[in-house]
């Protein structure tokens, strides 16, 4: 498989594996160990944290609106520009343990996150924590279940904590914290815009910090234009699977992608022993 091939086809996985609570970082994992060509991959998580910026761009269309909202009210002295102070504060909260786990507990660069059991162990705790979704029981009035409540400081540090555990390869991000808010009495909707919204900081700060690392000319030998359609590619892709994933929350059957997830980890084990 050429460089751009492999390139692509790791932009439409991460455009997919992204929002649906996959684990792209799972997936990329094993599509760099068990796809041809994905030994020429350079070391590290380099070309993930690249493609990342590839859904970044995905849910800063998606979420325009909210974003253009949340920037604009900040420095309004009226009650909407409270609550969005206070929200974006909660966002900020809630990234606090992702870069803690990020620069002090998991090294990214060491070979744990490029092992395919690690990945495999990884994703059947997704697909655990997905089950779990179907012991949510939601309030009996449907406007009830759909009315937006104020989330507290210490369901963001919770939502936060989820989303730190899920820097591990295997364990969806948008699964874990998504699922996390279900559990604390948040809404569909809301668990899925503070999720989302949450992994804007992250994104950023981890591509600040590993891009610089990453010699794609040297490891890829991909020019700027061709590295820019991947990029382009899985922003695209992320968009439909926002859309595919709202839909999913929306009818409370996001543990339907359990069984997938556990599947793939029986193959690995399998195929790579």
């Amino acid at each position: 498989m050429s460089p751009l091939l492999l390139l692509l086809v790791l932009a439409v996985i991460q455009g997919l594996a992204e929002f649906l609570p996959i684990s792209s970082s799972g997936h990329l994992v094993l599509a760099g160990q068990l796809l041809p060509g994905g030994e020429k991959l350079p070391d590290g998580v380099g070309v993930e944290i690249l493609l990342h910026l590839g859904t970044l761009f995905a849910v800063f269309i998606h979420y325009r609106t909210r974003i253009a909202r949340l920037v604009t009210n900040l420095l309004s002295k009226s009650l909407a520009g409270s609550e969005q102070r206070d929200y974006l504060f909660k966002l900020i909260i809630a990234t606090i343990p992702a870069v803690l786990a990020g620069l002090f507990i998991f090294d990214t660069a060491s070979p744990f996150f490029k092992s395919t059991d690690v990945v495999a162990c990884g994703l059947i705790f997704t697909s655990l924590v997905l089950l779990s979704s179907k012991l949510i029981r939601e309030p009996g009035s449907l406007v009830t279940a759909d009315a937006e409540q104020p989330i507290s400081l210490s369901k963001a540090i919770l939502i936060g904590i989820a989303q730190a555990i899920a820097i591990l390869p295997g364990i969806s991000r948008s699964g874990s914290t998504i699922v996390m808010a279900r559990h604390l009495k948040i809404n569909a909707q809301q668990a899925e815009d503070f999720s989302f919204l949450m992994a804007i900081p992250v994104i950023i700060g981890a591509a600040v910090h590993k891009l610089p690392q990453l010699d794609l000319e040297k490891g890829l030998g991909l020019s700027a234009i061709e590295i820019s359609v991947a990029l382009l590619l899985s922003c695209v892709v992320g968009l439909i699977a926002l859309h595919v994933l709202h839909r999913v929350l929306q009818k409370r059957r996001l543990h339907l992608f359990a069984p997938y997830c556990l599947a793939v980890a029986i193959i690995v084990l399998l195929t790579t022993h």
